[in-house]
């Protein structure tokens, strides 16, 4: 380079610094045109009126840093200075453009570096140029054989075009010397004919889309790769409109290149249609690698599993194994997709939460042109009825196999305590055919009286049957009952028998629950019947009712009753997790009975004594059991022979829906 040839901009605020670099370029006879600023607003306004060779850069101004400049600088070698050393801000400077970082240093030892900095810079600078030139030409000759290639002069008239017009319907001669606006159409002409005519500034471009019109009618999808063709002073080739060195290049023309992509622009709309189908389909969708790494999920997908797009893609989909399906049941589904067929059937997937669910999949191999799988694809069928459907199926099954085992047991104990009041009046109704003449008054009487005891036991059985039995068929609608009420109404009712007993009772508050205002009447009558009936002979009974409040998933220490499909059983299944639960207790110092025959007494008709010592049917405990499971709740008890009772009911706060009904 000349003397002088080298025009460099020093942005920089510190007095002393700038001093010293020009006493540097004066002493050193560096062949720099130099201008100086102080602030980067300044270097902004110089910018935008005169081009720089190469800029210096402090980092630290008085309006920013250099940082704000450098995305402006994309096309002028910039070296920034600065005082301090930082790797990441010298990294970050790097990054926005800056060709090299210099530490300033106290004694100016920097200074010597610029000179071999800036030279270097604008040596790399002119290598870009040329590969950019290269790269140009290069790809101008590659592109034009089978597209059709034509150039226009400063009236946006055809001066050239190949051969490659006749797809079109035209040939090279009658396009010459045409407008290019009578061949395309007016929707994308104004954009084509404005860059065609630009004469500032950058004018290539390649990606335009315009519809070329046919000879026949119709149109043609061509994507354009638009160029400047000028010369500048030196006769060199130029693609844009800024003088080398001051004097104005000359205008030749427009260089245009046009590709068919009429069918692309088909595979393209479809494409967009397909991407928009998959993106926001409800169904959860998932493509992995031919290695089972996951490329893409769509947005329900992310909903499904509750992970984010970062997350899963890259990752294998093992991230979702639940752990619940042995090893040939993964050995089968790979065989059945790397073979080319879909497989469908039932995973137990983990969110991220950790909550296992069930879901209906299928997964497809997709294959390219030779039949080669590149991809894998899986569609979680979301089937919303069906899921709702087997849960109220596998509810009913369960409900029918304890109605069946219910009335397995009813029927062998109907046989038997219906059939022992039956024969009674039918042998004393005998008894009385036979021997009416004979029999004495009184014993007439008693085997009346005993008839009429054994229809009257009839009619209570019968009783408590319909009872249970309307437990489930016959009740009302779930609605909030104060237990304190309830249990009010069932004192009152029992009050001539509490005080003939000259019974203690204690009530402790009781909660508020979603429930059957009628059946927890029967519940607590049932309850408070039994602690007053089994009281311990020459002893008043003395009862107590108490509650507690079980938070969500505590506890409920029901370690005393058998465990397994009985225990389901006789307590009516498993209470919410979710919900508050309340833990009802009626207490009474009676009796009392060993907790193993607590699975018997909660059957109907089962008793532990002889109706000679304890009046019932043995229905009562049968009926608070059939009534608790139906509130979705427990029954169980707490005794010790000769240590009274403790009945407990646990009651959750609010229903489920299903718990309205078997």
């Amino acid at each position: 380079m000349t003397q002088h040839s080298i025009s460099v901009l020093l942005v920089e605020d510190n007095p002393t610094d700038r001093m010293a670099f020009e006493r540097h370029v004066r002493e050193q006879s560096l062949p720099y045109l130099l201008r100086v600023v102080t602030n980067l607003g300044e270097a902004r306004e110089l910018l935008a009126r005169t081009k720089f060779d190469v800029v210096l850069l402090d980092f630290h101004l008085s309006d920013g840093d250099c940082l704000d400049l450098l995305p402006d600088l994309e096309a002028v070698p910039t070296i920034v200075v600065s005082g301090t050393g930082n790797e990441k801000v010298a990294v970050n400077a790097m990054r926005l453009g800056a060709y090299d970082y210099l530490i300033k240093d106290p004694d100016n030892y920097y200074l010597d570096l610029i000179s071999t900095t800036i030279q270097k810079a604008l040596q790399r600078k002119q290598t870009e140029i040329n590969l950019a030139k290269s790269e140009y030409r290069y790809r101008t000759l590659v592109e034009t054989a089978p597209d059709i290639i034509f150039q226009l002069d400063e009236r946006k008239t055809v001066t050239y075009i190949n051969s490659a017009i006749d797809k079109l319907g035209y040939s090279p001669a009658e396009m010459i010397g045409r407008p290019i606006a009578e061949f395309i159409s007016v929707e994308e002409d104004s954009e084509l004919l404005r860059i065609a005519t630009k004469r500032k500034g950058e004018r290539a471009t390649k990606g335009l889309e315009t519809r070329f019109k046919c000879r026949k009618g119709g149109f043609l999808w061509h994507e354009i790769a638009i160029s400047l063709v000028s010369l500048d002073s030196f006769g060199i080739w130029r693609s844009d409109f800024t003088p080398s060195n001051g004097s104005e290049d000359r205008f030749l023309g427009t260089h245009c290149v046009a590709r068919d992509i009429s069918e692309r622009k088909r595979m393209e709309d479809q494409l967009v249609i397909f991407s928009r189908a998959v993106e926001q389909s409800p169904a959860p969708i998932m493509i992995a690698s031919p290695d089972g790494d996951i490329e893409y999920v769509n947005p329900s997908f992310l909903k499904s599993c509750g992970y984010s797009r970062e997350e899963l893609v890259g990752k294998n989909p093992r991230i979702l194994k639940s752990g619940k399906h042995p090893p040939e049941f993964y050995r089968n589904l790979w065989d059945t997709i790397l073979s080319g067929e879909t497989w469908l059937g039932e995973f137990y997937n983990k969110r991220k939460n950790g909550e296992i669910i069930q879901e209906l999949q299928s997964i497809s191999p997709i294959t390219d042109s030779q039949g080669k799988i590149t991809h894998f694809l899986s569609v979680k069928i979301d089937d919303p009825g069906r899921k709702k459907a087997e849960e109220n199926l596998k509810r009913y099954a369960r409900e029918l196999e304890r109605s069946n085992a219910e009335l397995q047991d009813f029927a062998f104990i109907a046989s038997h305590d219906l059939q022992e009041p039956l024969r009674k009046i039918s042998v004393f109704g005998d008894r009385l055919l036979q021997m009416t003449s004979s029999l004495p008054e009184p014993q007439m009487k008693d085997f009346i009286e005993r008839m009429q005891g054994a229809s009257l036991r009839m009619q209570k059985l019968i009783d408590g049957l319909l009872l249970y039995s309307r437990v489930a068929t016959k009740a009302q609608p779930f609605k909030p009952t104060d237990l304190n009420k309830v249990v009010a109404g069932v004192l009152s009712d029992l009050e001539v028998r509490i005080n003939n007993a000259r019974a203690c009772v204690e009530t402790q508050p009781l909660p508020a629950v979603e429930a059957d205002e009628g059946q927890m009447h029967q519940l607590f009558l049932n309850l408070i019947t039994n602690a007053l009936k089994f009281h311990k002979t020459n002893e008043a009974p003395q009862v107590c009712i108490s509650c507690r409040r079980l938070s969500p998933g505590a506890d409920l220490d029901l370690d005393s009753i058998s465990s397994g499909p009985e225990r389901d059983r006789q307590t009516g299944g498993g209470l919410p997790a979710t919900e508050a639960v309340w833990e009802i207790t009626v207490r009474d110092r009676g009796i009392g009975f060993e907790e193993k025959k607590l699975s018997r007494i909660l059957k109907p008709f089962e008793r532990l004594h002889g109706r000679s010592e304890y009046e019932g049917i043995g229905m009562g405990l049968a009926i608070c059991n059939k009534i608790a499971a139906y509130h979705g709740g427990r029954l169980t008890a707490r005794s010790r022979p000769g240590e009274g009772a403790s009945f407990i009911v646990l009651l959750p706060q609010k229903q489920k829906r299903e718990n309205s009904g078997f």
